[in-house]
Order: structure tokens, then sequence, then C-alpha cells
């Protein structure tokens, strides 16, 4: 499903934004517009892809934001691109509920913007990486997530009839070693012989790891019945 398919990741500098280009990379893809607004991310993730020895020729590493879409319409205007994964996104909790204006337009806006651009770009599949702080929102990061699984849902059912796109909902929560994640704090407070910040003594923490985490999202694109081959 992959094979000889242009793919654009958003976010594709973060942490599972990186790890989806490394996973479809293997599955010989035509190519991969990677998307990041981060220059230190892409710089990255041109680093990460080289030191795996893929064929650079597959991949195209674009600096821009995909809230832009003047941007995105002109970058792409003679381009073709098959499936969309949205992992761009603000993560982290306490910068969000501090940057309230920032958290809207990357997760809100932006995430309007890019499935207006796969709607008219008939992108055959589009998949959005969602949060399991969409359910029953308590954060700015629960309630943009949420808001964007509506604006998803919106569009799909007002585009349905026409079936120019195919939408996935992916939701997952904290990925080991991910932007975001507790464990990087965890093992600073550990090597500093400083106490855990814990909530409570009871508390659990599940984890799935970065690599589970993508394999999660390239499947269920899949396993959604009504996906476009």
């Amino acid at each position: 499903r992959i094979k000889n398919k242009n793919i654009l990741i958003t976010g594709a500098g973060g942490s599972i934004g990186s790890e989806l280009c490394l996973e479809i990379l293997k599955h010989k893809p035509k190519k991969i517009f990677a998307l990041e607004i981060s220059e230190i991310n892409l710089f990255n993730l041109v680093n990460k892809i080289k030191e795996k020895k893929y064929n650079l020729k597959h991949i195209k590493f674009i600096l821009g934001d995909c809230s832009d879409k003047f941007f995105l319409e002109n970058y792409f205007k003679n381009k073709n691109v098959d499936d969309i994964y949205h992992a761009a996104a603000y993560k982290h909790v306490n910068f969000g509920e501090e940057n309230p204006y920032s958290i809207i337009k990357n997760n809100i806006y932006a995430t309007k913007t890019i499935v207006q651009f796969s709607i008219k770009k008939r992108v055959k599949n589009f998949i959005f990486i969602s949060s399991d702080k969409a359910v029953n929102p308590k954060s700015m990061l629960g309630y943009t997530k949420n808001y964007g699984e509506k604006i998803i849902k919106y569009e799909y059912l007002k585009n349905k009839k026409k079936k120019s796109s195919n939408f996935t909902i992916v939701r997952f929560g904290n990925v080991i070693g991910s932007s975001g994640s507790v464990i990087p704090i965890f093992l600073n407070q550990i090597k500093k012989k400083q106490p855990l910040t814990v909530t409570n003594k009871k508390a659990r923490r599940y984890f799935m790891s970065i690599s589970e985490a993508v394999q999660l999202v390239i499947n269920a694109s899949y396993l959604n019945k009504e996906s476009i081959k």
C-alpha cells in the first residue's frame, strides 16, 4: 500500500514524524515529502536517514509551516500526494496552558488547513495523529486535539459523497522517548537523585515505544475499511 506512493508527513522531524519517515522508507515509496517547521529538527532528520543509508532521492526535506495554505498550494501545485500523515502538533501540556494562542494555531488551525488542502488535492488517505488526552479533555492539549478530531469528522461527513479523501484518526497515550514524554524527566530526576514527580504513590503509567506507535498509525489507516487504494 505504500510502495510507489507519494506521501506527505507533517511534523516530520518530531519523534513520531521522524520514525514514520524511517518506517515508510522501508516499503519503497515513490517520494516522501518531509514537512517540518523546525530547522534543527529537519537537520536531525536528514542525519537520521543518512545513518540508515536510505537513498535520499526518495525523500524531499521541506522547511515550512503546514498552517500556511498559500505555501502548501504553491509548493504542491504540480506535485501529486497520495497519503498524508498529519503528525505536526504541540504536545507539552504545561506549554500549552501557558501559550494558548500558539497551541490553538498549531493544533487546530494547522489541522483545518491541511485537511482542506487534502480535500482540494484529492489526497486518497489522510491520517490524523491525535491523543488519548482528547477523551474528556482537561488541558489545552486535550481540547485542541479534540477539536482537531471534530474538524476531521465534519469535513469527512461533508465530503463523504464526493469520496475525495478518506480520513483516519489514531489516538495513543504515553510514548517512551517521544517529545512530551515523562520518561526523560524521570531519568533526569533519578540522575540528580531527586524524588520522582508522580501525582500519587499508587499511580500507574502505561507506555508504548515510538516504533509501536508508528506501526499503530500505519496499520490503522489500512484497517480503515474505507481506505482508498
